[in-house]
């Protein structure tokens, strides 16, 4: 439990950002290419779940990386309005957040780290 409460806390920096978007297509990616996988029951039973826990995945990396710039996480929907959510997307995909120490935390390290994208650490 403690795991899924620090899944939306904290700040993350964009190269961890961008590996954490990368990830999992690397993984998800061949599966697609295994002949007769989509027609086999298993990819029935295991599609599902894997969208959901994608889904989750990529809200916790969203979220954490708004945070890196001061916004809230709701501030994501405003990627559905138009224009302005080009502008939302730009600071989400390219631009740097704060250096300072905001309310969602300190400065994210900016190396690479899988135990950040995953939020596994405290």
């Amino acid at each position: 439990m403690e795991y899924l409460s620090n899944l939306f806390k904290g700040r993350l920096s964009v190269g961890n950002f961008w590996v954490g978007i990368l990830l999992p297509m690397l993984i998800c990616v061949p599966i697609g290419f295994i002949p007769n996988y989509s027609t086999s029951p298993f990819y029935n039973f295991i599609s599902i779940p894997l969208v959901v826990v994608l889904l989750v995945y990529y809200l916790s990396l969203t979220i954490r990386r708004l945070h890196d710039h001061d916004k809230n996480g709701w501030f994501g929907l405003a990627v559905y309005i138009p224009i302005y959510g080009l502008y939302v997307l730009f600071l989400l995909f390219y631009l740097s957040g704060n250096e300072k120490t905001n309310k969602y935390g300190e400065s994210p390290n900016r190396k690479i780290k899988l135990d950040s994208i995953l939020a596994l650490q405290k």
